[in-house]
């Protein structure tokens, strides 16, 4: 029989293949942009989840070693190594949790719009309308994460295969990551693009030659000046009378 770490090598293996597959599967089939954004692809958030698990653990270092030493001197004559340990363990996966919370929600609430992975990779989390987000939405977006896991990473997966490369936990949270100086580049040659062709339109406008009056204008005033003469010759007539 496979063992705890057999199976874990196996299963990680098999993520690290699908993952593969669903990553190539986005660059050959969905289109990275359309008119507004320029989304962030499957490996590109791959990477910036590594550089930010690092980030991470680096911020946690400090705080769970501190935990551990105040637990250490509050028990460590009153319980067993083995609690203790089990104890420092829970406290620091606890202490581990709140880091990251505060970690995540924090910086793509702020002015940055991206935590460190993001920012080195030039991606950017938006809302649907392309603006900032708030500290609560990215707190959805953070604990929407664990949904992604839940269903055996098919959340995370759903980045390589939806139209606007959203993991289950951004849609939950209604965000989308995005190429930040791509989807700014969008943004500005849309204005453009509705200026020149107010310009085309302006320029046929004044190129075509003014047009004659209309015939049912000429024949109305024809009309009227036919009946001026007539009634005239009719108030002769009646007058020589």
């Amino acid at each position: 029989m496979l063992d705890v770490f057999e199976l874990a090598s196996l299963g990680g293996a098999l993520v690290f293949c699908l993952s593969a597959l669903i990553g190539l599967y986005s660059l050959w089939k969905i289109p990275n942009q359309d008119d507004r954004f320029a989304y962030a692809g499957f490996w590109r958030r791959a990477i910036a989840a590594i550089v930010d698990g690092i980030a991470v653990a680096g911020l946690a270092l400090g705080p769970s070693a501190l935990v551990g030493f105040g637990l250490g001197l509050a028990f460590g004559n009153r319980v067993s190594t083995a609690d203790l340990t089990l104890m420092g363990q829970a406290t620091g996966g606890f202490v581990g949790l709140i880091v990251a919370w505060l970690y995540f929600a924090l910086m793509e609430a702020s002015v940055h719009q991206a935590t460190f992975g993001k920012k080195f990779l030039g991606l950017q989390v938006v809302d649907a309308d392309g603006g900032r987000i708030g500290f609560w939405r990215a707190t959805a977006r953070h604990f929407g994460k664990f949904l992604s896991l839940l269903t055996l990473y098919i959340g995370v997966f759903m980045i390589g295969w939806t139209r606007r490369k959203q993991g289950l936990h951004d849609k939950v949270a209604r965000c989308v990551v995005v190429r930040a100086k791509a989807t700014a580049a969008i943004a500005q040659a849309r204005p453009n693009v509705g200026m020149s062709m107010d310009r085309a339109g302006l320029d046929r406008a004044l190129s075509k030659p003014p047009t004659a009056p209309a015939p049912a204008q000429a024949t109305a005033r024809k009309s009227t000046m036919s009946d001026r003469i007539l009634a005239r010759i009719e108030a002769g007539q009646s007058g020589s009378r």
